[in-house]
């Protein structure tokens, strides 16, 4: 879960709305480190991720991101993979339209809090619990 690609492979199908169409079976991308290896599908415009076991028994890296707040805007840059980062907006009296994110080392998130002013926002400390969550902090450690 550093964010090394080990195997690529790239399926092209057409699937109706509503409709379901098998490409591949999981047996020709099971990983040799189930518990450090997932997959990624659908990158990099929308994706989805399928993890091999359960979170508790998960290799997830120390999470490292960058926080900024220019305004209202709040921006994330992962340094690390974060799964299910989340910003406990309530500890701070803002909202968020979307919460909840899994991030690739690099990608970058940027989303809008209301509720709460600029001056107050700024003085928020984003680089840390219990402001942020992500499910890397409940993994096993090696």
């Amino acid at each position: 879960m550093n964010g090394a690609e080990i195997v690529e492979r790239e399926f092209i199908g057409n699937c109706a709305p509503h409709s379901l169409q098998k490409v591949a079976t999981l047996d020709a991308f099971t990983p040799s480190d189930q518990q450090s290896q997932f997959i990624v599908i659908g990158y990099p415009f929308s994706w989805t991720f399928w993890f091999f076991d359960i979170d508790k028994n998960l290799h997830y890296p120390e999470p490292k991101w960058t926080a900024t707040v220019n305004g209202n805007t709040l921006k994330i840059e992962a340094h690390t993979f974060l799964r299910d980062f989340y910003v406990n907006a309530d500890r701070f009296g803002g909202t968020l339209k979307e919460n909840l994110v899994t991030f690739l080392p690099g990608d970058v998130w940027e989303v809008e809090i209301e509720g709460v002013s600029p001056e107050a926002l700024a003085k928020v400390d984003f680089s840390q619990r219990p402001i942020v969550n992500c499910a890397n902090y409940f993994g096993t450690k090696r």
